[in-house]
């Protein structure tokens, strides 16, 4: 395994987040879905009630912020009501249809913020799948990924409602495919608005799994870990190695050395290079010294379980993080006079 990170990075999410995790934080989850749209005034009517064009309402949902709850209920309404009226047009006019469609789900999520239950978010999930039976990736990929956030944003909220170990699965599903179009290339900050909802979707889902499937959990802890190493060492972010750390000790919860002694001396080695990058990256020669004394005990822990008979690879890998992390110990210690 490279000295740079651990081993065993087991599905494609977890590898998925290690990836994503090197290019952003996970410290802020931007806003709804809907914020991407520049703002625009609501609509002037005199009398709300009175009644609203489907174009109106989608305004309201999309690129009206601050919209009353009033309006939104009337909007939500207002694109049901018209949904159905232009249902036996949808073949002539799919592009407007799938367009309200994605309306009434934006309108729905935020509709959610101030209802209890789950009817508007499920109903949210309805629309923006049926949205996307239009907006497909080969027909237009801008607006397929769009609406694919859309919908991982929902599902989240979903999740947060209900025993949601299935609704954060699909949300991070969802963002995963919203990725394929949204790059950090082509658009850094939605990539970092996407990338950081998909992120707290799939903790919220590796929280929600310690019962049922306990290793799984400790995997995606695992994974976590390796990754915030990877982004505080890129970063030089001390707050990124302790969450590193926070993440490996998480797994030992269910990686125990009896029950899964492989990954637990993965761990191990995972928070030697956590440690060493810490001593490396201290001014202060003696913290230096206690963080490169962690790592060389971490190393050995690793080694106890990698030997060259059962783990000739990890093995060998391991013990050059170790003699790396004892040679910077003791020119830190001399340094020290210690």
């Amino acid at each position: 395994m490279p000295s740079h990170q651990n081993p065993r990075l087991s599905s494609a999410l977890t590898r998925w987040l290690a990836a994503a995790l090197a290019a952003t934080s996970l410290i802020c989850v931007s806003g709804p879905a809907y914020a991407r749209v520049a703002p625009k005034p609501a609509p002037a009517r005199e009398d709300p009630a009175k009644g609203m064009t489907m174009k109106d309402a989608a305004i309201i949902a999309m690129a009206t912020p601050n919209a009353p709850e009033t309006d939104l209920s009337l909007a939500a309404q207002t694109l049901r009501v018209g949904l159905k009226e232009i249902k036996g047009m949808r073949a002539q006019s799919p592009q407007l249809w799938a367009m309200f469609e994605q309306a009434l789900g934006a309108a729905l999520v935020r509709l959610s913020v101030s209802k209890s239950g789950t009817a508007e978010l499920e109903e949210a999930v309805s629309a923006y799948r049926a949205a996307l039976e239009y907006w497909t990736r080969k027909r237009n990929p801008e607006r397929w990924a769009e609406v694919q956030a859309d919908l991982g944003a929902a599902f989240g909220k979903l999740g947060e409602r209900k025993d949601g170990v299935a609704a954060f699965r699909d949300s991070v599903l969802a963002y995963v495919e919203a990725l394929k179009e949204i790059t950090r290339e082509k658009n850094p900050v939605e990539y970092g608005r996407v990338t950081n909802n998909a992120a707290n979707s799939l903790l919220a889902f590796a929280d929600r799994t310690r019962e049922t499937a306990p290793l799984k959990w400790a995997q995606t802890q695992f994974n976590l870990g390796d990754a915030y190493f990877v982004f505080g060492k890129r970063t030089v972010d001390p707050a990124k190695l302790q969450q590193s750390l926070a993440a490996f000790n998480e797994a030992l919860k269910e990686f125990s050395h009896e029950r899964e002694p492989m990954m637990w001396a993965a761990v191990q080695n995972g928070m030697g290079l956590v440690y060493r990058e810490m001593g490396d990256k201290a001014i202060d020669h003696r913290e230096a010294v206690t963080r490169l004394a962690d790592a060389v005990a971490d190393f050995r822990r690793a080694l106890e379980v990698f030997t060259p008979e059962a783990a000739p690879h990890d093995h060998e890998t391991v013990a050059k993080n170790l003699a790396q992390a004892e040679g910077q110990l003791a020119l830190r210690r001399k340094m020290a006079g210690m």
